[in-house]
């Protein structure tokens, strides 16, 4: 597929968005202690919003953001991150499913992260991505945070925007993302993506102890999750 240039930075409203480097890494990982999973209603639900409850090293391995298609907010006169938009590039010969569905002992001594991993892997593991578009490599689309206080800038949106530019540069023609907010389900299909696949919450059953872990959850707050693809030629 033929791509376009697509600048490694670029201030908007007085922030920076610019490609993520392996450096950042603390950066994103304490932005989304402090605003991803505290905030995000299947972590909530569960109490699984702690440190001790996550596996640092699963959520950002090694090399995830030498891939440049990770994009990150900054801004300028602190330096700190804002915002990121948190990505990876799947080949169709390393994809695999989740090291905490695969790996009991893992599972058992992450718990909580498990339980929203299963689910997870429930919704994406019945949709051949590469078959359904016929392609070999695909970017995921993995975790989205916006700090709280300046959630009302737009970020969120130009880092989507940033990302799909970022994926069509390194010639990867599909991208696929799990949307688990009605606001970021809206904006995903105004962005043309595909509706693939969906979890009901309240529900779904968990493989391990046959429970519904989600079915308190209030349908106000979080009714399903959704795994969204979009092809980018």
């Amino acid at each position: 597929m033929e791509s376009q240039s697509v600048p490694s930075e670029r201030v908007i409203d007085g922030l920076r968005y610019r490609v993520a480097r392996p450096d950042d890494r603390d950066a994103i990982w304490k932005l989304m202690l402090q605003d991803f999973f505290p905030k995000t209603p299947l972590n909530k639900h569960i109490g699984g919003v702690n440190p001790e409850d996550l596996n640092i090293d699963l959520a950002l391995p090694p090399g995830l953001l030498g891939q440049g298609v990770t994009v990150v907010t900054e801004d300028p006169s602190s330096g700190a991150l804002v915002g990121a938009r948190v990505s990876c590039q799947v080949p169709r010969q390393s994809a695999k499913r989740h090291p905490l569905v695969l790996d009991q002992q893992l599972a058992t001594r992450y718990p909580k992260d498990a339980i929203v991993t299963r689910v997870l892997d429930h919704l994406t593991a019945p949709v051949d991505l590469y078959s359904h578009y016929n392609v070999d490599t695909v970017v995921d689309f993995k975790y989205l945070v916006v700090l709280e206080a300046m959630r009302s800038r737009s970020i969120a949106k130009r880092l989507i925007d940033f990302s799909l530019e970022l994926a069509k540069l390194r010639g990867v023609p599909v991208v696929n993302v799990v949307a688990a907010h009605r606001h970021a389900g809206r904006i995903f299909e105004g962005l043309g993506f595909d509706r693939l696949n969906s979890v009901l919450l309240v529900e779904y059953n968990d493989p391990v102890d046959g429970e519904r872990p989600f079915a308190g959850l209030d349908p106000e707050e979080l009714r399903e999750i959704v795994l969204y693809a979009k092809r980018i030629e």
